[in-house]
């Protein structure tokens, strides 16, 4: 009996728990799972298919997994590029969300556009699955119509921040619970985690009835930890004591809590995240561009935490390729240990793919390519001068590589984009209607 799709003659590297790479070999597909993979050999060849994928000369390995993106900044690429995070905030960011917020530009569905056009992006560079750190109800809106994977995050904060941008506390967790009614199902592509700013943004209370939320839908909670030194000093000052004490001591912490960037973390920190599972979200472009500090992985790494990879927003990082992405983790954690063996190649695929879905809870279902998994793929065309020669096939991925390489995306089964070509969103129109938008608002002059 024929399989809906087989991508055939492809190398594939599975990221599965043997981390074989297969030179020659298929993927076979039914229906959103994968049914089989192996090697192709006089005894061994794919199945007949409805669908038959040619990949000779590309690589299929598991869609590309980005674990926190602000999608609602995708229209602010190349703004404040020379700002800290507090300036960036107070002359980028700020001014944005209030635009967002005006009624006079709310009906311009200003978020839903934003993310729309951060899902086309995204697509196209091959990444599968995002955690939406974002506060628009456009944003999951948007997500589903591209058709990609996502943890939907709507976040919370009730103080620091300026008080026009600020909601009353509970009109806020109230619109979170409506907004995690509506879009969390455990059984579909968008899933939700609770989301909290930071901890100097964040009150205690606020920070308790998320939890609570967080506990009746059973998903856990994602929050901006220790990403800058001011970060550091406000909490020491406002607690007494470092945040990771105290978030340990109000019990926020558990196996479902994502720290995002961990940036100035110590060796304390570190033993309190391995202690309650703690997972981490590392951003390494976004912190090397707002000049935050860098992230201390592969001490995180040697004490057994989860760590994978994000590009964050585009407002602090510029793009959202999970390939530039990979390559940065690996030369920045190299430079700045002066040891060019203290992270593989492997190890940062395996953050980008495996060890980003444990991070949100997804691991039994996608980041390797194994049967009964979700059929979410990514294939690159190897075919191309800066891509050759393959000495290392997982090396080049990461060395060499750029979502541009990327040529056919597959999420749940389903084809999003095949020969660079999308299938679910119309790529002119979508950025027709957004760059009319971004002039409209100012934003940019467009060209």
């Amino acid at each position: 009996m024929a399989v809906d799709k087989v991508i055939t003659n492809t190398s594939i590297v599975t990221m599965g728990p043997a981390k074989n790479v297969i030179k020659k070999g298929f993927v076979a597909i039914d229906g959103n799972k994968i049914v089989d993979v192996d090697c192709i050999t006089k005894f061994k060849k794919p199945p007949s298919a409805k669908i038959r994928i040619e990949a000779k000369g590309m690589v299929t390995l598991p869609g590309l997994i980005n674990t926190h993106v602000h999608l609602y900044q995708n229209f602010l690429k190349g703004m404040q590029g020379a700002s800290s995070l507090v300036e960036w905030c107070d002359k980028g960011l700020f001014p944005f969300v209030r635009i967002m917020k005006d009624p006079k530009f709310k009906k311009l569905g200003i978020g839903y556009h934003a993310s729309l056009m951060a899902c086309l992006e995204m697509i196209k560079s091959g990444t599968t699955c995002c955690a939406a750190f974002d506060f628009d109800p456009g944003v999951p809106k948007a997500i589903e119509e591209s058709r990609m994977r996502a943890i939907f995050m709507p976040f919370l904060a009730d103080q620091w921040a300026p008080k026009d941008l600020l909601l009353e506390r509970e009109k806020r967790l109230k619109e979170t619970e409506l907004l995690l009614e509506k879009w969390h199902d455990p059984e579909s592509r968008i899933r939700c985690m609770v989301a909290l700013a930071a901890p100097f943004i964040c009150s205690d209370e606020l920070m308790l009835e998320a939890k609570k939320i967080a506990d009746k839908f059973g998903v856990g909670l994602a929050m901006h930890i220790l990403e800058t030194q001011y970060e550091a000093r406000v909490a020491s000052e406002t607690y007494g004591k470092k945040v990771l004490e105290h978030l340990e001591e109000i019990k926020l912490l558990n196996e479902k809590f994502l720290a995002i960037h961990c940036v100035w973390v110590d060796d304390n920190d570190i033993q309190i995240m391995k202690e309650h599972d703690v997972k981490v979200s590392h951003n390494p472009e976004s912190n090397m561009r707002l000049a935050s500090g860098v992230a201390p992985v592969p001490k995180m790494l040697s004490k057994g935490l989860t760590v994978g990879l994000a590009t964050d927003g585009a407002a602090s990082n510029d793009n959202l390729d999970m390939f530039e992405a990979m390559r940065a983790a690996l030369m920045l954690h190299r430079v700045t240990t002066l040891d060019p063996s203290i992270i593989s190649p492997q190890k940062v695929l395996e953050m980008a793919t495996i060890d980003a879905a444990k991070t949100l809870g997804l691991d039994r279902e996608i980041g390797s390519i194994e049967i009964g998994k979700n059929a979410d793929l990514t294939i690159v065309d190897m075919r191309k001068p800066h891509l050759q020669p393959v000495w290392d096939l997982v090396s080049n991925l990461v060395l060499c590589a750029n979502g541009a390489d990327v040529d056919t995306v597959i999420v749940d089964g389903e084809i999003l984009m095949k020969r660079r070509k999308l299938t679910r969103l119309n790529e002119s129109d979508v950025m027709s209607k957004s760059l009319e938008i971004m002039k409209r608002i100012e934003i940019c002059k467009g060209v």
